[in-house]
């Protein structure tokens, strides 16, 4: 016999078969972003009219899905996950509704600490950046990350610094075509595998990692892991997971901040080696197995 459904990324199909057995089975439901966001959450993806307005329209089903289950979740033995309290806040926010605390559970995204294993940088790495993005929108604002390399490149020391730029989607060319004439910034338009991003991480010091909507940020995570240094920005969620101790974090869409904390860091190779090991202590202590998947076993099988 069925108890308990784990459900990830519920959409209208799955709700109408679930809700015929509310009276039979415990429903846990893990909320992650896209499946779950209006379309005005998501405003900085869109350059056209157009691209809005069909956002609109894909909106409606899921608002209206959401607001039913939210609005009839007292009838169902539903319990709620989120990856961040920040992301929770704001659907909450999205759809007018105040969760008990027994209806939902904050548990993040695991980080494989293995995997993603931690080797001390040297004070040199300070001068390698890394930056994994996809380009197929604007959420990722990978634009920030050209500009703050332009930035750069006005200091006397920029030539001293690598930059690798590794990712895919319909805006690459056009978002990195301004770093094409530097002899020291590469470009690799193409897609990665974990154990490639993990050997990757080993040889930079620094991931270039701005955004503009974010639940979390695993990649980010995962150059924690490694003993990175994140430099990114500081909208609610990402607070969650960083902070002055362990990463570079700015204002929103200020890239000139963000070039100024690369700047800093290169000036003070001590403050990186910190920022790098507490990076690697900040995962360990909230992202790593037993902070995630160890909840969530003990989640479904009803011990918490």
């Amino acid at each position: 016999t069925i108890e308990t459904v784990c459900v990830h990324f519920l959409d209208e199909k799955m709700w109408k078969v679930l809700k015929e057995f509310k009276d039979r089975i415990r429903i846990l439901v893990w909320i992650h972003g896209a499946e779950v966001q209006p379309w005005w959450r998501r405003t900085c993806n869109y350059r056209t009219s157009k691209e809005e307005e069909d956002a609109k329209v894909a909106s409606k089903g899921r608002e209206e899905l959401w607001n039913e289950v939210f609005g009839n979740r007292k009838d169902y033995n539903i319990h709620f996950i989120f990856v961040s309290q920040a992301f929770a806040d704001e659907v909450c926010e999205d759809y007018k509704v105040v969760l008990d605390k027994n209806e939902y559970s904050i548990i993040h995204n695991c980080i494989d600490t293995d995997m993603f294993s931690y080797i001390p940088k040297t004070a040199e790495q300070r001068k390698k950046i890394l930056s994994i993005r996809p380009y197929a929108n604007r959420k990722y604002a990978n634009d920030l990350s050209t500009k703050c390399i332009l930035e750069l490149s006005k200091k006397p020391f920029f030539k001293e610094l690598e930059f690798c730029m590794y990712g895919d989607g319909e805006l690459f060319e056009e978002t990195l075509h301004p770093l094409e004439k530097f002899k020291n910034v590469h470009l690799h338009k193409e897609f990665l595998r974990q154990d490639e991003i993990a050997q990757l991480h080993k040889k930079y010091g620094l991931f270039l990692v701005p955004t503009r909507v974010d639940a979390q940020g695993v990649s980010r995570d995962e150059a924690m892991s490694s003993g990175l240094v994140a430099v990114t920005n500081g909208i609610p969620a990402i607070l969650e997971f960083t902070d002055d101790e362990c990463a570079i974090v700015t204002a929103p869409e200020d890239y000139k901040e963000m070039a100024d904390g690369i700047e800093k860091l290169y000036n003070n190779p001590e403050l990186f080696l910190k920022l790098s090991a507490n990076a690697r202590k900040r995962v360990e202590g909230q992202t790593s197995k037993k902070h995630t998947i160890d909840r969530e076993v003990l989640l479904i099988s009803g011990d918490i």
